[in-house]
């Protein structure tokens, strides 16, 4: 599914309209556009805190959620800019860069490809340790502090994908994408009725070792106990070695854990939406480029003028013979 924001689905203007609960609102039409009983969800990077809180306001639609890259952290009733700004008093951070309007798209406007390869490769498992988090200051720029990428192809992302995404934004823009960070700060008043809300389905949590986001608040590991707010938490993967991209950095793993989670005799019961900041066509088999997806569909979202592409899972397991025992079965 294209996140609103991203891809073949719409970009509003207004800040306002990227808040949890609207995207949240968002996922549970799509589910209820594709089947008519309660769905699992899979989310990356502001994906996951998407599904992770479409199961909490949308309890009825969700039968099971995997969060990927991103463990759910309950609604604080203050805005995480507020903290991140209390973090890195001194120090260059990537959202609060972000919060600028037009800044970080002017950046990027230069070379979309360019600063695409920046951003992979930064967050990816190859690159230097937290190479996303750099120590610099606040006024830098964002591109320019992130590492140079190797020539050629990145290992986990074909030059072929690299160059449809790229065209996609320069297509779409970066407003819509950036928009959600942004809207950190409408947030709390979008959620005072969930503050401290438990994620009460089946839930697991999947991650890079290498990922930046589990260093992003200094001197603490945000995936040591990434079910601690979940009450029916049935384990982790913390993929050795991968970075930010885990399900493209390390396929078969994540595939095998997915398929450990959702229990095979459970496969085709529910069709699984697939969510993630920048829409991938891979499935994770090996090779991992075997056609998955259904032919798209368009659907309407949760508020009039929105519409969402989103895509279908085939009833087919994926091609992975290892079996993984992290996780006890829905």
């Amino acid at each position: 599914m294209d996140v609103r924001g991203y891809g073949g689905s719409s970009a509003p203007a207004e800040v306002e309209r990227y808040t949890l609960r609207e995207l949240a609102g968002d996922v549970a039409a799509v589910a209820a556009a594709l089947d008519d009983g309660p769905v699992t969800l899979i989310g990356h990077d502001w994906g996951a805190p998407i599904v992770w809180n479409t199961a909490i306001v949308h309890p009825d639609r969700v039968r099971a959620v995997v969060g990927m890259s991103v463990p759910y952290t309950p609604a604080m009733g203050f805005s995480l800019l507020d903290v991140f700004e209390q973090v890195y008093a001194d120090r260059f951070f990537y959202m609060l860069h972000f919060r600028k309007p037009g800044v970080i798209e002017a950046e990027f406007a230069t070379d979309v490809r360019a600063g695409l390869t920046r951003v992979e490769y930064a967050l990816s498992g190859a690159a230097p340790l937290n190479s996303f988090l750099p120590d610099a200051p606040r006024s830098s720029a964002f591109l320019s502090l992130l590492p140079d990428p190797p020539d050629g192809p990145l290992a986990f992302l074909s030059d072929d994908e690299l160059d449809a995404c790229a065209a996609t934004f320069a297509r779409t823009g970066f407003v819509g994408a950036v928009n959600r960070d942004r809207a950190l700060a409408f947030d709390p008043a979008a959620s005072t009725d969930i503050v401290g809300a438990t994620v009460d389905q089946p839930s697991c949590f999947l991650g890079g070792s290498l990922d930046p986001v589990g260093a992003m608040f200094p001197g603490a590991d945000l995936f040591a106990d990434p079910g601690s707010a979940c009450t029916d938490f049935r384990g982790k993967t913390i993929v050795d070695g991968a970075g930010h991209w885990v399900q493209q950095e390390a396929p078969g793993i994540v595939n095998v854990a997915l398929d450990a989670f959702l229990d095979p005799s459970d496969w085709c019961v529910s069709p699984v939406t697939v969510m993630g900041a920048v829409h991938r066509r891979t499935c994770g088999c090996e090779p991992h480029r075997s056609p998955v997806w259904r032919p798209r569909q368009h659907v309407r979202g949760n508020l009039p003028g929105c519409e969402l592409t989103a895509c279908r899972l085939r009833r087919a397991r994926p091609e992975v013979s290892a079996r993984s025992g992290v996780f006890a079965g829905l």
